[in-house]
């Protein structure tokens, strides 16, 4: 995600917009917003009053609840979900089919593992690996 960001600063300070692109089957609520260069994979929902950051990759079948909040540079992986409420700081990644809880914060640069269930709140820079998700201890 990191490298994504640095691309993206390149080309906008060298005078290039980057597209916000959105497969036609997925389903974005009319209040949603979402950032410059965001690419919505098939089958994504992003339900009302969320506000998708620049340069987010929102994965195959993923689903943003409402009023969430999604950090630049992001990625959630193919059927990630997030529930109501929620924030996930810049160049996180969400896993596949890993689940945040609503009314929950992801810090930033944090990676959360495939299938994890994150039930509260995080630091930034952590690991979380599975159910309910809990940092990674690094010997």
């Amino acid at each position: 995600n990191h490298v994504r960001q640095d691309i993206a600063t390149w080309c906008n300070e060298h005078g290039f917009a980057l597209p916000t692109l959105v497969h036609p089957s997925a389903v974005i609520a009319s209040s949603a917003i979402l950032g410059e260069g965001t690419v919505v994979m098939a089958g994504v929902a992003v339900n009302p009053y969320s506000v998708i950051g620049r340069g987010v990759i929102l994965n195959t079948g993923c689903v943003i609840e409402h009023d969430n909040r999604i950090g630049d540079f992001a990625h959630l992986s193919a059927n990630a979900a997030t529930g109501g409420t929620v924030t996930v700081g810049p160049r996180s990644h969400v896993g596949l089919n890993a689940t945040i809880l609503p009314n929950q914060r992801v810090g930033a640069d944090v990676t959360v593992g495939a299938g994890a269930v994150v039930l509260s709140d995080t630091e930034d820079g952590v690991v979380l690996v599975g159910v309910p998700a809990r940092p990674l201890k690094r010997d």
